[in-house]
């Protein structure tokens, strides 16, 4: 990642009672740094509301916003639910540098 890059990495589950956390982390990590890369490869559960942040998230931030999600499970719910048009989706934080190179 570049010196304008900043890392949030979430852990657990993402759910209801957290999402408050990760969009805060998202908003800080904005103040921070030009682009912002989410992993959730240590998120063992993600639901309708973790992804309600990472939309609005996507769309407030648009190119400058990467998601880093590992597991094969909860990249598959992104391409059933037809999000990774709207949501960078990338597999590890090498694809996120990357990606964002490519911004």
């Amino acid at each position: 990642m570049g010196p304008e890059d900043v890392t949030v990495v979430a852990s657990g589950e993402v759910d209801l009672g957290t999402t408050s956390v990760l969009a805060n982390a998202i908003t800080e990590g904005f103040g921070k740094g030009r682009r912002v890369v989410v992993d959730l490869s240590g998120v063992r559960h993600l639901d309708a509301s973790g992804i309600r942040v990472l939309l609005a998230a996507a769309n407030a931030y648009g190119p400058r916003i990467v998601v880093v999600i590992s597991k094969p499970a909860m990249r598959r719910l992104f391409e059933i639910l037809d999000l990774n048009g709207t949501v960078s989706v990338v597999s590890s934080r090498a694809a996120a540098r990357e990606h964002l190179r490519n911004q």
